[in-house]
């Protein structure tokens, strides 16, 4: 299991602190192997919850904020209105799935822990969903008491640099992660929430909210 050092926001997203400054990134985060709709629900999983709690001056685990919502008018591609006075948000944390991988019931994820589960496709309406081989996946996972997790499917080598960016690995060449991250550190801020906020064709496009880092 790995824990992302910082916020990632699926759409929509409310951020819960004031004085919060948006800085748009106009790349794309990772690619995805998802078609019409970004995001995939779970319900029912049952397990001891995750509680994510942030901590100042030390490289722990901070809290993920979502929300349920979405202004993308059911196809899951656009999440534009954004108000970060709205305390309406879920917290959740951040997993790593071993696989995923498409079936004829829809797509299987097996997780770190072992245990295999299914998706359930939150747009049927979008049509039938191409089959594609076993790739790797993050996981969101609520933790309002309601056991949802919501995977992002990605392609192999962005979910292998992001996971090397949470767990420190050092690559020889610097990744796209650790440029962002070292620039933010340089300005003295730091990350307070990620909002994904659009998908053009397989790409993920977000914006990074950031806010004064604390001393020690």
């Amino acid at each position: 299991m790995g824990s992302l050092q910082g916020p990632v926001i699926c759409p929509a997203v409310r951020a819960k602190q004031t004085g919060v400054h948006p800085v748009p990134v106009n790349g794309p985060l990772m690619k995805a192997k998802v078609l019409r709709s970004g995001f995939w629900g779970i319900r029912g999983v049952n397990g001891t919850r995750i509680n994510v709690c942030q901590q100042l001056c030390m490289q722990m685990y901070k809290k993920v904020q979502c929300s349920f919502s979405s202004s993308s008018n059911g196809n899951g591609s656009m999440a534009e209105n954004f108000n970060e006075n709205d305390e309406d948000y879920v917290n959740s944390s951040i997993v790593e799935a071993v696989e995923v991988k498409s079936g004829p019931d829809g797509f299987m994820i097996k997780m770190r822990d072992g245990r295999n589960l299914r998706c359930v496709h939150n747009n049927p309406q979008s049509g039938h969903l191409p089959d594609y081989a076993p790739h790797p996946a993050i996981v969101l996972k609520m933790e309002d008491g309601t056991g949802l997790l919501l995977p992002i499917i990605v392609l192999e080598m962005p979910s292998v640099l992001l996971m090397a960016a949470i767990r420190n690995v050092q690559i020889a060449r610097p990744t796209m992660y650790q440029i962002v991250k070292e620039m933010i550190d340089k300005m003295g801020y730091e990350v307070k929430l990620v909002r994904v906020t659009k998908r053009v064709h397989e790409a993920y496009f977000a914006q990074l909210y950031l806010t004064k880092a604390y001393s020690c």
